[in-house]
């Protein structure tokens, strides 16, 4: 099976369209994600991108936490050049210390992981 050919992968609060079809990435997750307490309501936004090549014109984004799917989304994008999907805002209701895992799906291409992120309650660094 076909593997995706992906560039960034950015976990954030919020992602959107900005000017000259620049991109805003609001409170970026560089690392863990560290919360003061559980449970809590997190909102996130994905910035990603395809690179060109071989990739499908339709993908499935899929996040899961714990390994359950919590958001799937479904988009198009260009076999020519980097084709970016921005998914702005979704919040995600976290009960426990988990992974949160983002995958590409599409049909004859490898389901790829592409973000892995680990969510706990701890002391939040200053």
């Amino acid at each position: 099976m076909a593997k995706f050919k992906v560039g960034n992968v950015v976990l954030c609060e919020h992602a959107v369209l900005g000017a000259n079809n620049k991109h805003t990435l609001v409170n970026v997750y560089a690392g863990d994600i560290i919360v003061a307490s559980l449970p809590a309501t997190l909102s996130f936004g994905l910035y990603i991108e395809f690179l060109s090549g071989n990739n499908p014109e339709k993908i499935n984004i899929e996040v899961s936490l714990a390994r359950d799917p919590a958001l799937i989304a479904e988009t198009i994008i260009p076999n020519s050049g980097t084709g970016i999907i921005l998914i702005p805002v979704f919040p995600l209701k976290i009960e426990k210390d988990l992974n949160l895992e983002v995958f590409a799906i599409a049909e004859g291409f490898k389901r790829q992981l592409i973000l892995k992120k680990r969510i706990y309650q701890g002391a939040i660094p200053t």
